[in-house]
């Protein structure tokens, strides 16, 4: 049986992450730079330490091409957000106008990486993606919303589109347990394979992109030792 309070917490996170900070209106760049590093870091533990190993222990090797997918993938969707996900936010052309290119991209990502979440509460990991992706909606839930401030958009609909975003996640994951309870195929690892992919590309691009003219940060470099800790000593 389908567990969905995992759904529920990573809803109330991402959400309650993103309304306090509209609520503060108070934005800080370099804040939010710091709080990738930390993510992608993490991210990247995770894929090496735990995902990667648990996907080739099962000795299916049909699931490596849909690492690559995920990978590919990933970047086909930052075409459309235009790299938000990494922290990129660009003027708008006209203040006030809905940013719904960017803002589908994100949604796709969002639901993309949700699909094998279905499996929350079996095998070693489930456990790991979960914090993982938990970890990578919040600085998102950050940047969306001051992608929101910089389109000078109203509180009530940046409140609606946050919640769209923090939800699409958990519907992913719903939507990978019908598919597999539908066509009764063991669909699951596949989907990891590809958000395994995802967060490999999501997770460099940060930690590269992150750095102000490549030059070396202690401060950034403390978070990222401080996320892949964090990844390997969670679990």
């Amino acid at each position: 049986m389908m567990t969905y309070l995992p759904f529920i917490g990573l809803f109330l996170a991402t959400f309650l992450i993103g309304a306090i900070a509209l609520a503060v209106q108070h934005r800080h760049q370099q804040s939010i730079k710091l709080f990738l590093s930390f993510s992608g870091a993490f991210l990247l533990a995770t894929c090496v330490i735990h995902l990667l190993p648990e996907l080739f222990q099962r000795g299916d090797l049909n699931v490596a091409p849909f690492i690559l997918l995920g990978f590919f993938f990933q970047i086909l969707i930052e075409f459309i957000s235009q790299g938000v996900e990494h922290g990129h936010i660009h003027a708008p052309k006209k203040a006030g106008t809905f940013p719904g290119l960017i803002f589908l991209g994100l949604c796709l990502h969002a639901f993309t990486e949700g699909l094998p979440l279905s499996n929350i509460d079996q095998g070693a990991a489930y456990q790991p993606l979960y914090w993982g992706i938990l970890m990578h909606k919040l600085p998102i839930a950050l940047v969306l919303v001051s992608l929101f401030a910089a389109h000078d958009l109203g509180k009530g609909t940046s409140l609606v589109a946050l919640a769209i975003f923090a939800l699409l996640t958990p519907i992913g994951g719903m939507t990978g347990h019908a598919l597999a309870q539908t066509t009764g195929i063991t669909l699951i690892p596949y989907f990891l394979a590809a958000s395994t992919g995802i967060f490999l590309h999501i997770s460099t691009v940060i930690l590269f992109e992150t750095s102000h003219n490549h030059r070396f940060n202690l401060l950034k470099f403390l978070f990222i030792t401080a996320g892949g800790l964090l990844a390997y000593g969670l679990f």
